[in-house]
């Protein structure tokens, strides 16, 4: 039995609260223990991975908790969301390492986009588990993972980042943080509230991507509107003055 709209309203508000405040300590971290070089890299990152992301999950964590007809039908959604997801991943791996090769970007520049991209991998996965807790009124597993991944998350980062002053090195632990929630509790969360094993039917992923496209175009030029300034200043001022920007 779910909880009641206002208990999840409760958790809901909370989680990402809490999130999005450890996401912010995480910037203000960088500003005091990593070269400003660094925090430009680290918002150039942010926003060409948002973008690329954010049109391959498709909506589908809308579409996922208000599809009746798939009902308990989660592995179906999961598979579409590896596939686009490493989709996304070789994509912005691809297309970085190439300007690396040409000369537009640093090798460290690359580094950052690979740790940040892979975690925004985990994220993409939690998002759709998120789906399962809502479609079951159960969001207080959802604000556990954001807790998770957030304050524990930033405790991990702040500490590898004073204590060793490598960014790459906190990024990659923040990656592993994420993917260790993602995989070692949500996953078991959702799995107690439907079959979570993915469901590689060729025919059924073509028509969850047909189905979700729009949603996918829309959350493209949404992410585009909100990130693209981040890229424009980036790509025309320094790396320094990037950071003051983000």
């Amino acid at each position: 039995m779910g909880n009641s709209a206002r208990s999840d309203l409760i958790w809901s508000v909370s989680g990402f609260g809490v999130f999005t405040v450890s996401q912010m300590g995480v910037v203000l971290s960088m500003t005091r223990f990593a070269p400003m070089a660094d925090v430009g890299r680290y918002g150039f990152a942010i926003s060409l991975c948002t973008i690329v992301i954010m049109f391959c999950n498709l909506g589908l964590r809308v579409a996922h908790s208000t599809d009746v007809a798939r009902d308990g039908r989660l592995g179906a959604y999961l598979a579409v969301r590896i596939a686009t997801t490493t989709f996304a991943l070789l994509a912005i791996l691809s297309i970085t390492g190439l300007a690396t090769v040409a000369g537009l970007m640093d090798g460290r520049t690359l580094a950052v986009i690979a740790m940040v991209s892979g975690a925004k991998g985990a994220e993409s996965v939690c998002d759709l588990f998120y789906a399962s807790f809502q479609k079951a009124g159960r969001l207080q597993f959802m604000a556990i993972s954001l807790i998770l991944r957030g304050p524990i998350g930033l405790l991990i980062f702040h500490y590898l980042l004073s204590t060793s002053g490598s960014l790459i090195i906190a990024l990659a632990a923040q990656l592993i943080t994420w993917w260790v929630v993602a995989l070692g509790n949500d996953a078991r969360h959702a799995h107690r509230l439907e079959p979570c094993r993915p469901r590689f039917d060729r025919a059924e992923i073509i028509s969850i991507i047909r189905e979700n496209l729009p949603l996918g175009f829309t959350a493209l030029l949404t992410s585009i509107g909100t990130n693209s300034p981040r890229i424009i200043v980036t790509a025309t001022l320094s790396l320094a003055l990037a950071g003051i920007f983000t």
